[in-house]
């Protein structure tokens, strides 16, 4: 698949600003990740069975991104969210992770990844204490992280060569 961008950078940087946007435009509600972790441990018990049916990707990769937005509103209204700093992240954990682990195991990976986080959050959240190995708001930003990876991967613009690697 073409790419419209042309690296990595780009393509994670256009994929953050979509996910502002739908943030700063659709109302918060703290309870979003509830409805998002019994999608995916449903989905990802059913294609474990190799039940996978024609959009079921799709449909993953939108509610991957709703939960980046989740994330995304709940830092904001922390005043906690920094587009360069996100943008910046994820850059420097591409650099260091390459292709190969999201590779591996693809959106489904991903999937299990951010239920990981979710369980995290709900966990922290609900002994209301901010984590002992790292804090709260870095799950939080690991969410968005994945759910960004998750849209370049669907999109073919995770397979771009990061900017500083194009020669």
């Amino acid at each position: 698949m073409e790419s419209i961008y042309n690296n990595w950078d780009e393509a994670a940087e256009a994929w953050l600003r979509r996910m502002v946007d739908t943030a700063s435009n659709s109302p918060k509600d703290r309870h979003m990740f509830d409805p998002i972790e019994i999608y995916f441990r449903q989905w990802i018990m059913r294609v474990t069975k190799g039940d996978l049916v024609e959009g079921d990707i799709d449909l993953a990769v939108d509610v991957l991104f709703r939960a980046g937005v989740t994330a995304m509103q709940t830092l904001a209204s922390e005043d906690r969210f920094s587009l360069t700093d996100m943008h910046e992240l994820l850059v420097r954990k591409q650099h260091d992770y390459g292709h190969d682990n999201i590779n591996s195991f693809g959106i489904i990976g991903i999937c299990i990844r951010l239920c990981d986080k979710i369980a995290r959050i709900k966990n922290l959240q609900g002994r209301d204490t901010n984590g002992l190995n790292e804090p709260l708001h870095d799950s939080y930003v690991d969410v968005i992280g994945y759910a960004t990876v998750a849209c370049m991967y669907h999109d073919g613009s995770f397979q771009l060569k990061l900017k500083g690697d194009i020669k």
